[in-house]
């Protein structure tokens, strides 16, 4: 599934996002313990995730997500911002029927920088499907990354 929106007008509540066909809404239930995740979209169904780097052709699909993060370590510091490690679960619609998250490890990372894109590596992968995951940017550029067993990698 690809989804790509660029032309997301800023909101008074930065929390908030809203396109022609995207919303997107996190909610901080309790600071640095719980966060509400909730989106609606339209993604592209790709055969073969090198088709996300050319004219992105494929099927048009609706989700949804409705999803709860949950705090398991305390804040670490990174550079410009913080790490947090924690559990995701909940649930996210597909025209097949709902997909069941029961739980599982997550990472919530914020920055202050306004800078490039980029990817903090995962400290552990727990699954190893050298799942991929490329992009294109507006402007050109790349980023091309695949799952490995010692994190996120630049695909060269």
């Amino acid at each position: 599934m690809h989804v790509v929106e660029f032309d997301i007008p800023r909101r008074a509540d930065p929390m908030i996002a809203k396109a022609e066909a995207m919303w997107a809404e996190y909610t901080c239930e309790s600071p640095m313990e719980q966060w509400t995740i909730g989106n609606e979209t339209h993604a592209v169904e790709l055969d073969d995730p090198e088709e996300a780097l050319g004219r992105v052709r494929g099927t048009l699909v609706p989700m949804a997500s409705d999803l709860e993060w949950y705090a398991t370590d305390p804040v670490r510091p990174i550079a410009d911002g913080y790490r947090q490690r924690g559990v995701l679960l909940g649930d996210v619609e597909t025209v097949d029927g709902p997909v069941e998250i029961a739980e599982c490890a997550a990472v919530r990372t914020h920055r202050w920088s306004t800078g490039t894109l980029s990817v903090d590596p995962f400290d552990v992968v727990l699954a190893h499907l050298e799942a991929r995951m490329p992009f294109r940017f507006p402007d050109g550029s790349v980023l091309d990354l695949v799952a490995t067993p010692d994190g996120w990698a630049r695909r060269s």
